[in-house]
């Protein structure tokens, strides 16, 4: 089922190339489409921009190990289709608990990727 809300374009013009500083990323040229002007994006949810420190830390395969209580979420968790992280072996790796990285998340918290 293809997703009514995004836009692609079927072409682009250099000029779209030069406004979005020359990145090829066919996701850089999607819009939002809503059907009313009743909506929020999620910067509407921030109490401030993103920075550069939010993102997340890779604690490197070197600390993946067989079982753990403490586990690092992969990016392929979060599915396009869903705002539930998908969690499956493949996208939450269980970490050595000396090298994982407590963010503090609750329920209820967006992670942004």
């Amino acid at each position: 089922m293809r997703n009514s809300y995004v836009k692609t374009p079927t072409s682009i013009s250099f000029s779209h190339i030069v406004e979005k500083d020359f990145t090829l990323s066919s996701s850089q040229y999607m819009d939002l489409v809503m059907p009313n002007q009743n909506f929020l994006y999620v910067r509407d949810f921030l109490n401030r921009p993103l920075q550069r420190k939010d993102l997340g830390v890779e604690v490197g395969s070197l600390n993946y190990i067989g079982k753990s209580t403490h586990y690092f979420l992969r990016t392929k968790a979060l599915q396009e289709h869903s705002f539930i992280p998908e969690i499956t072996s493949e996208t939450a790796v269980p970490v050595n608990p000396k090298v994982f990285v407590n963010f503090n998340l609750k329920k209820g918290d967006l992670i942004i990727s």
